[in-house]
């Protein structure tokens, strides 16, 4: 029997714990599929509370990965982030850049402006010219 604590939100203080006989067995109880905006992290210890961070994230990205996670004991932790979080911070920061950067121009300068000649240029017109 593993314990498993179900949270929507990763900094509420809301949480669910139930009893399952592994974690792919709870999963599919909860989900047809695994869904891209759940995390999950494992202890070995049998709190009502754990660490969550990078280091106890056990998240599968395929099936054996998944397989693998039913021979875990301890206490696994479920954390699901709202998937239209991601979706509204997206189209914020595209906003403030497309108004926040300025538009690039092109500076003015004489050599913009002015045709100045090269130096083969001037040889072409040349003329002999009589010594005194």
């Amino acid at each position: 029997m593993i314990k498993v604590i179900y949270k929507k939100d990763a900094l509420s203080e809301e949480k669910t714990i139930e009893q399952a006989q592994t974690i792919g067995q709870w999963l599919t109880s909860k989900y047809e599929h695994m869904p891209e905006h759940v995390r999950i992290f494992h202890t070995t210890s049998n709190m009502d509370h754990a660490e969550i961070s990078f280091a106890n994230e056990v998240t599968p990205k395929n099936a054996y990965e998944l397989k693998q996670l039913d021979f875990l004991p301890g206490t696994f932790i479920v954390v699901e982030n709202p998937k239209w979080v991601a979706a509204i911070v997206s189209i914020v920061i595209s906003i403030a850049i497309a108004f926040l950067m300025p538009t690039p121009s092109i500076a003015q300068t004489t050599q913009n402006t002015n045709q100045s000649s090269s130096a083969n240029n001037e040889l072409s017109n040349r003329e002999n010219k009589i010594r005194v």
